[in-house]
């Protein structure tokens, strides 16, 4: 699972257990708290390091430390917090993580699926035992194991192997709070003795979760897990998502030129709605621009389509041509849209009204619907940020009306600060 053994897995247990207490609890307390764990566990000799990957039995396994970053970005520590060891498994959790903010949450539950396989968490069985219901849109897997951990990292987009390492390594870094290493001596190792994910790796790509070059996917999630943390990088990254992917230990400043986002998401009386417009702080560069009036002529072009007797696939396939004269098609993240209501009873999949290429839904007069288009330009690249503009829209028995009638776009919301906090941007 881990290189740490069962004296290092009470760190994680700390940060998990110890986080939860946010901002309410006193650092007082805290600080106690994990002093007093230091001291009680210091001397436990339980357990053994794992040794299915041979360099994972060559680690200390006398170091122990227990950092507590809470989600307002204190920080409490105790014992060893400096030492590496590889993160191996909580890598999982970030690669998902990625995917998501790249492509959405539907993304890892159609491609890989939510549900615990009932098996070990390398089992080739358990592949074996899902191959019935690929396609279906409910594959019985999760990202949490190693078949859908090794999907996942397939799904992270580049246009190479280096490419896609170099976003990986990024998002752990800015979990983490500062630029993290391979290990080395765990890649060789894992490298050498991983025949079981290769053969797992080849599994999922005669299945239909891995696309292509299921080697690569493979490497790459094997480099991922020696990435090298210390008790502290671990407590800063799981702070980190606590705080709904704000590192709250770096957190740095708007500055200008800044793609933002604006999201609301009000519930009354159980029924939902949404908002989301993108902003641009003080200016935007003339590559932004592109990016985002591209965008927002997709999100005009998208609302008109919204009419009586419009089927769902043939919206999306013609928003998908726009995105594809510009070259950005294979930047969209998400579906165009989807049905509104209570989400108990009538919203999205479980209504079977989606935007998307495989949903042939007609639109009724009455329907609740939402066209909110969606690209991710990698970290890098000219215009990189996330460009989303999200209206709610009742059909009509001619038309459509929409109910959200706020302004969006690069005349309205290039936000100028007020005269104080300009000065702090510039």
């Amino acid at each position: 699972m881990t290189t740490m053994t069962t004296r290092t897995l009470l760190v994680g247990a700390a940060i998990v257990g110890l986080l939860t207490l946010g901002t309410s609890a006193q650092s007082g307390n805290i600080q106690q708290a994990v002093d007093s764990a230091y001291e009680q566990f210091k001397t436990l000799k339980e357990g053994k390091n794992a040794d299915y990957i041979p360099a994972l039995a060559k680690v200390d396994p006398n170091l122990f430390g227990i950092a507590v970053v809470t989600a307002d970005g204190k920080v409490y520590t105790a014992g060893d917090i400096k030492t590496e060891v590889s993160i191996q498994s909580i890598s999982k959790v970030f690669t998902m993580a990625q995917v998501i903010q790249e492509q959405g949450l539907e993304a890892i539950e159609k491609r890989i699926g939510v549900d615990a396989t009932g098996a070990r968490f390398n089992s080739i069985i358990a592949v074996e035992g899902v191959r019935t219901v690929v396609g279906t849109g409910a594959p019985e897997m999760n990202p949490l194991v190693n078949p859908g951990a090794i999907s996942a990292t397939s799904m992270v987009r580049g246009a190479s192997s280096d490419e896609v390492w170099k976003k990986i390594i990024g998002f752990h870094n800015d979990a983490a709070g500062r630029q993290l290493t391979v290990l080395q001596d765990v890649y060789k190792s894992e490298s050498d003795t991983n025949q079981r994910n290769q053969a797992i790796g080849a599994l999922m790509l005669a299945y239909g979760y891995i696309k292509d070059n299921w080697q690569q996917a493979v490497d790459l999630y094997t480099r991922q897990c020696s990435i090298g943390v210390n008790a502290k990088d671990l407590a800063t990254m799981a702070a980190t998502l606590a705080a709904g992917g704000t590192n709250p230990v770096t957190s740095r400043k708007i500055r200008r030129g800044d793609i933002l986002s604006l999201n609301c998401f009000p519930m009354v009386a159980g029924y939902y709605v949404a908002l989301e417009r993108t902003l641009s702080a003080e200016n935007a560069s003339k590559e932004h621009l592109k990016m985002w009036e591209t965008n927002c002529h997709v999100h005009d072009v998208g609302k008109r389509l919204l009419v009586p007797g419009a089927k769902c696939s043939d919206i999306a396939k013609s928003l998908n041509d726009i995105y594809a004269q510009h070259d950005l098609l294979k930047y969209r993240t998400f579906g165009y849209g989807h049905s509104f209501g209570v989400l108990c009873h009538y919203y999205g999949r479980e209504a079977g009204l989606e935007l998307r290429e495989d949903c042939d839904t007609m639109l009724e007069p009455g329907m609740v619907v939402s066209m909110e288009p969606m690209i991710m330009i990698p970290e890098g690249q000219k215009g990189a940020g996330g460009y989303r503009e999200h209206d709610i829209l009742v059909i009509s028995e001619r038309g459509n009306r929409n109910i959200t009638a706020f302004p969006y776009g690069p005349e309205h919301l290039i936000v100028k600060a007020k005269e104080k906090q300009a000065r702090k941007l510039r």
